[in-house]
């Protein structure tokens, strides 16, 4: 059940935050320009707010039986035949949507949905 709640929990947080990055970002700026100190300032606190909630769902052993952790870590992945939820460079989308950035390619590819370099 742990787990469960746990996803739930994960996913709406990644749903509030892709909700405003629509509103800050998307809706006053366009992909192609680059960030303007407004802009930048949303991105880098969404990114904050992302990483907050990627590290607030890091499962570790747990006391006295160290199983526990690993079933919530377990379920918390079984419980969604959808995949994980990520902020990425144009937005929160579903994780196998998502590269990790490989500069050489960045100038080519820019509707290309990253993680997010900093």
């Amino acid at each position: 059940m742990a787990g469960l709640l746990s996803r739930a929990l994960y996913e709406d947080e990644l749903s509030q935050i892709g909700n405003l990055y629509n509103e800050m970002i998307l809706a006053h700026h366009k992909p192609d320009e680059t960030d303007d100190e407004a802009t930048a300032t949303a991105r880098e606190w969404l990114e904050k707010r992302a990483l907050h909630a990627l590290q607030a769902f890091q499962f570790h052993p747990s006391t006295p039986s160290p199983q526990v952790g690993h079933y919530i870590d377990a379920y918390f992945f079984r419980m969604s035949k959808l995949a994980l939820s990520i902020l990425s460079s144009h937005g929160v989308k579903e994780l196998d949507k998502v590269r990790i950035p490989d500069s050489s390619m960045s100038a080519f590819l820019k509707q290309l949905p990253t993680i997010p370099t900093n």
